[in-house]
């Protein structure tokens, strides 16, 4: 089963659309995903939520399924806010009319990821996301 966990729509039809924890545990058993993508959910938690958020999330891998995590990266939007490179009014909207209730950076995300799980590419995006890839090993 492929999954795709956001707030968002998903532009690939195949995956089921979650948008929060309860519609996840109705579509997905654990250890039923092959594929997840989770885009910008993990910042729609409080930061000491999140490490609990992504087990519970992960538990729903089967082996060898992939997963791509989304997210905003601060440390990629400090750095251009410094250099004059985005506006503060970007900065604002991006923060504080998303929903966002934490920010996160790719070290914290991939400080959170379980043993059994291994990274398999990390990358930024033009829009200042970091994209993590990850395959369940066990």
């Amino acid at each position: 089963m492929k999954v795709y966990l956001s707030h968002k729509q998903p532009s690939d039809a195949t995956y089921k659309h979650c948008s929060n924890l309860a519609s996840l545990e109705k579509v997905c058993l654990d250890g039923e995903a092959s594929s997840l993508i989770i885009d910008s959910f993990l910042s729609s938690f409080f930061y000491h939520e999140v490490s609990e958020l992504i087990k519970i999330v992960l538990k729903k891998c089967r082996t060898n399924c992939e997963v791509t995590i989304m997210e905003v990266d601060c440390d990629l939007l400090f750095r251009q806010y410094t250099r004059d490179d985005i506006e503060l009014d970007y900065f604002n909207a991006l923060f504080f009319e998303s929903g966002k209730k934490c920010i996160l950076n790719t070290e914290k995300i991939l400080g959170l990821v379980p043993e059994n799980f291994t990274v398999t590419e990390k990358s930024i995006s033009n829009s200042n996301f970091s994209i993590i890839k990850l395959r369940r090993a066990k």
